[in-house]
């Protein structure tokens, strides 16, 4: 089969063509900005098959659709280009203004820190200056300030309702100190003053609330200090040239010889400094662009509450909805002396701001020639979301009506989620002209970025199976839904852990799980699915390092077989909660192969007709759990005994801590005593299946039914114990072993349990529910001891 070879916008260049290995029929060309192809990790953990081999195979059930990879993009030139031409895209559907706005620089450094600004409380002095009623030298307002050296840019007073002078001057001006010109004074604006009878300055150059309140009364802001950082011309003439310091001293020492200050204290207030020098940020009133609709982020939230925009992982959702309705408009453009600068020109004669993304010859509106551009910056943002429109097909070259198509799926990164996803949303909407994107995946923070599988058809199929029985197909309820959508993402999980150096159990690499892994303290399920899985996933990484990609697709397909198909899927039965006692059905296990090969497919990508063909031959002829007295029915599906790699290991580390833990692992590991401990720490296979009985054992603790779900645990750890040979006569003197082993250890549970040093453990508020917890363990250790009683012909005597 030939290699996929991915379309790209118009104007981007493509890049050299990603190779891929037979991928499965029906990948899609989808639109992404591809880096070339990862080498293969040493050791063999990692996943051999190249970053877009496993993006491709992500996409495999998606024929006929579109999907766009947002992972990585280029840089220099190109990046520059495709941010100018995305600005021109949005200006020309008027989605871009450019207003005044205030940002913080450091006035020793002259950075921008943005968002890296540090927050802190500064002790300051705070001086009550004096205003002058206008004609009325004797009358006043007593105005407190921190920053005297900055009242020239003040363009009104702002008084509360209930202050003594404000409605009989709500009509007249007040004189501003030292600068000769007069200002409004604005009555009735409580929320802006904050304090009952106050009155605060309105500077809108210095505060972002003051700016918004000019602007609410349509006063322009007065501009104060240059780029240099030096008062300007709106200054009075004897501290032109001044900075801010100087100013200050200047100023209080001017408007003491008026008499216009009645006092100053010591105060504390909150500042930005900067992260480098620890300097007071000076704010800095600008021009800036942004993106200004507020009706497109509450749309698109709807959209997502409605189900139009599906969001995986689904616990996202109401976030990213609550972040949308919440988005007016953000900056794109920035103060920085580096990155692309904004495209948009200025013409001298008429005055028209146009956006072009090359340099234009003549206004669009005069055919004027001096033009001069816009000294702002695209901010870093704003170029990563340009890029990420362009990966989607939105942003192009042309300036025809017709609107670019809404994409099937979206994978953005994990590091791009909430914020960034919002915005990227809002600005599709308006591009496309109506429901951007049907839905939209996370990629994991593997190494690589490998989207997970379109969940839709896995799901139903799993669902539907997990809820019916043998050949009888039943409508899947929310239970057997939530519970397929576990399992498929904990498949998913196996793979993204895969890609990464080190163990995929916690405990056995700590360099390797970082604060934000999903799976830090996993429940008994994840433990026994993801160390099984580390010797699989080794096993294959090796044979495929080898050069033996038939190996490779064998060793995981035992791993599908034996731990997904024979333990994990009826642990998932029964949190599914279906009610149904009967057997597990067939369809459960070839859904369960089905996604599982689709997400092994990194595996050996050239041999995939060969894993499916092994997976689904032979297929389970019979249901045959849990009711088949210890034994399939049909000798050639017989269960494989699980071999749970780092239980033991675990284990140790909690009989180490020397107290009872609390979980699924508790049945096992406070039952130990020092005559069986080391006993059982040698047998994994029955260690895990302890464990196994232990979690139905919780789960049977908050069930309706909890007398089938301990039958059903304690038959299922007899089958995944002891129908672990094909052959029962190959090694009797093993699976005795394990039969002598499983009994002592139900003597020591039951005499446990039996104690009343364990109920006193217990504290008076959980008493009750221990009584049930106990009861239900005692049911369990019945239903083993009854089960290892029908097997006890075909062991023999158990070993002493």
């Amino acid at each position: 089969m030939d290699s996929v070879t991915p379309t790209f916008p118009k104007h981007l260049p493509p890049a050299a063509a990603p190779h891929v290995d037979e991928p499965p029929a029906g990948v899609p060309c989808f639109r992404a900005l591809v880096p070339p192809p990862e080498p293969a990790g040493q050791d063999g953990t990692l996943l051999a098959a190249s970053h877009h081999a496993r993006a491709a195979a992500r996409f495999a059930r998606m024929e006929g659709k579109t999907a766009a990879l947002l992972d990585r993009y280029p840089e220099g030139a190109e990046a520059r280009e495709i941010a100018a031409l995305a600005f021109t895209t949005l200006h020309r559907n008027r989605l871009l203004r450019r207003v005044d706005t205030l940002f913080f620089r450091c006035p020793r450094c002259r950075k921008v820190p943005g968002d890296e600004a540090a927050h802190a409380t500064v002790r300051a002095r705070r001086w009550t200056v004096k205003y002058a009623v206008s004609g009325e030298p004797a009358r006043f307002f007593s105005v407190p300030t921190s920053s005297p050296e900055t009242i020239f840019a003040d363009v009104a007073l702002a008084a509360s309702s209930d202050h003594a002078r404000a409605g009989e001057l709500s009509e007249r001006a007040c004189d501003l100190p030292l600068a000769g010109r007069k200002i409004a004074v604005l009555a009735g604006e409580d929320d802006f003053v904050g304090t009952p009878g106050g009155v605060r300055r309105v500077t809108p150059a210095e505060e972002a609330d003051s700016l918004a309140l000019a602007r609410s009364h349509k006063i322009d802001p007065v501009l104060l200090f240059d780029e240099k950082g030096l008062l300007g011309p709106a200054s009075p003439a004897p501290f032109r040239g001044l900075t801010r310091d100087a100013a200050r001293e200047a100023v209080l020492a001017a408007l003491e010889k008026e008499g216009l200050l009645e006092g100053v204290e010591e105060v504390e207030r909150p500042a930005a400094l900067c992260p480098d020098c620890r300097e007071v940020l000076d704010p800095v009133l600008s021009g800036a662009w942004r993106v200004q609709d507020a009706e497109a982020g509450r749309e698109v939230a709807a959209w997502i509450r409605d189900g139009k925009i599906e969001i995986r992982p689904l616990h996202e959702a109401a976030n990213l909805a609550r972040s949308l309705e919440g988005l007016s408009g953000w900056a794109i453009s920035t103060e920085s002396e580096e990155g692309p600068r904004v495209p948009a020109w200025r013409c001298g004669d008429c005055g028209v701001l146009s956006a072009a993304a090359s340099l234009p010859t003549r206004c669009p509106r005069c055919e004027g020639e001096r033009l001069s551009r816009d000294r702002l910056v695209l901010s870093d943002e704003f170029t990563s979301l340009a890029l990420a429109a362009a990966a989607s097909g939105w942003i192009d070259a042309s300036e025809g009506p017709a609107r670019p198509p809404g994409l099937d799926l979206l994978a953005v990164p994990q590091s791009r989620w909430a914020d960034w996803l919002a915005r990227f949303l809002v600005l599709g909407s308006r591009l496309v002209g109506g429901i951007p994107v049907s839905s939209v995946l996370v990629l994991s923070p593997a190494r690589g970025g490998a989207t997970p599988p379109d969940p839709h058809e896995d799901v139903e199929s799993l669902a539907a199976a997990l809820s019916g029985t043998a050949g009888v197909p039943r409508a899947p309820g929310p239970p057997a839904r939530a519970a397929a959508r576990r399992m498929l993402d904990k498949l998913w999980n196996l793979g993204r852990f895969a890609a990464e150096r080190g163990s995929l159990l916690p405990g056995a690499d700590s360099s390797f799980f970082n604060p934000k892994s999903e799976i830090r303290n996993p429940q008994w399920e994840d433990r026994w699915i993801l160390g099984a899985a580390e010797s699989a996933l080794r096993e294959a990484g090796e044979a495929y390092r080898d050069g033996r990609p038939g190996d490779a697709a064998r060793a995981a397909a035992r791993f599908i077989r034996r731990e997904i198909g024979a333990v994990y899927l009826p642990i998932l039965r029964l949190r599914a909660r279906t009610g149904l006692a009967g057997a597990a059905s067939p369809d459960v296990h070839m859904a369960a192969v089905d996604a599982a090969t689709r997400m092994f497919y990194p595996l050996a990508p050239g041999t995939v007709r060969e894993l499916r063909e092994r997976l689904g031959s032979p297929r389970p002829s019979s249901p045959t759990w849990p009711a088949c007295e210890g034994r399939f029915q049909d000798p050639r599906v017989a269960r494989q005994g699980s071999t749970l790699a780092g239980v033991p290991a675990a284990a140790r580390r909690i009989l180490a801590r020397g107290r009872r833990p609390a979980g699924p692992y508790s049945l096992v590991v406070w039952t130990f005593d020092e005559s069986t401990k080391e006993e059982l720490l040698e047998l994994p296979e029955l260690l895990a299946a302890l464990s196994g009985a232990a979690f139905a054992a919780v789960e049977a603790t908050t069930s309706a039914r909890p007398d089938w779900i301990a039958e059903t645990a304690g038959d299922l750890l007899v089958h995944a114990v002891f129908s672990g040979e094909s052959d029962r006569g190959a090694d009797r003197a093993a699976l005795q072993a394990r039969q002598g082993a499983l009994r002592r250890f139900l003597q020591g549970a039951r005499s446990r349990l039996s104690s009343p040093e364990f109920h006193s453990r217990a504290s008076p508020e959980v008493v009750e529910r221990t009584r049930r917890s106990t009861r239900v363990r005692l049911r369990l250790l019945s239903a083993i001891e009854g089960a290892l009683g029908s097997i006890q012909g075909d062991l023999g005597t158990p070993a002493r």
